[in-house]
């Protein structure tokens, strides 16, 4: 899994759309969409409901969301030591 796909799904996380958080992160809204989909994939579990633009963490999502913050805290602090 690539580390990036954590930080993009931190951002997501936030309550913005998903066109917004890939505005807001420099990135396609398709590539964005991608990434969500293989952590969904990897955790075989929807993270995020949509509806139209809105969209709000599933409790599957709200797990993998500690473990993303978690690991991306854990690899941040590292490259810091």
């Amino acid at each position: 899994m690539e580390l990036e796909f954590f930080r993009e799904f931190i951002e997501l996380s936030k309550g913005k759309s998903i066109s917004q958080t890939a505005r807001d992160l420099n990135t396609s809204q398709s590539a964005l969409s991608r990434h969500l989909q293989a952590l969904e994939a990897e955790f075989k579990a929807e993270l995020l409901m949509r509806s139209g633009n809105d969209a709000q963490l599933t409790p599957e999502g709200e797990v993998v969301l500690d473990l993303a913050k978690n690991i991306i805290g854990s690899y941040d602090r590292v490259l810091n030591a």
